[in-house]
């Protein structure tokens, strides 16, 4: 066993879940802001930002590699085209159905965590998408 690289996912696992407990926070002090104030739209935009953060924590070994290799950065489109765009949709769907009075089923705001859910795989899928390629010579 390689106990280095076990306490480097030791403490990769401890960052990811104290970033899921400040953002579990951060959430809870907006909730009681938006009963305060009665304002809805900013503070789900907030809590939908706050929730991509673990996504990034999550992709956050993979660019950690890609990082450390030689070339030049290089974006996969067609990831954030068909895996990203559509959590970013996910996302802020109701920010979107407010904006442009865009008519969608109901059952899609009644799935259980579909947003908060979509926000953790965009951050993912974005720090995912960005890697070195080799320069041939």
């Amino acid at each position: 066993m390689n106990w280095k690289k076990g306490m480097w996912y030791l403490l990769y696992a401890c960052i990811f879940f104290l970033i899921l407990y400040l953002v579990q926070e951060a959430n809870a002090y907006l909730n009681t802001q938006m009963r305060m104030t009665f304002h809805l739209l900013p503070y789900i935009n907030l809590t939908r930002l706050f929730l991509i953060l673990p996504g990034l924590v999550l992709g956050l070994e993979h660019f950690v590699q890609e990082w450390r290799k030689e070339g030049r950065w290089v974006i996969n489109i067609w990831k954030l085209l068909f895996l990203a765009l559509p959590m970013a949709f996910f996302t802020f769907l109701m920010q979107i159905t407010n904006i442009f009075t865009i008519k969608i089923p109901v059952f899609l705001f009644n799935i259980l965590g579909v947003g908060s859910l979509a926000a953790v795989f965009l951050g993912y899928f974005i720090l995912t998408s960005f890697y070195k390629e080799e320069q041939q010579k």
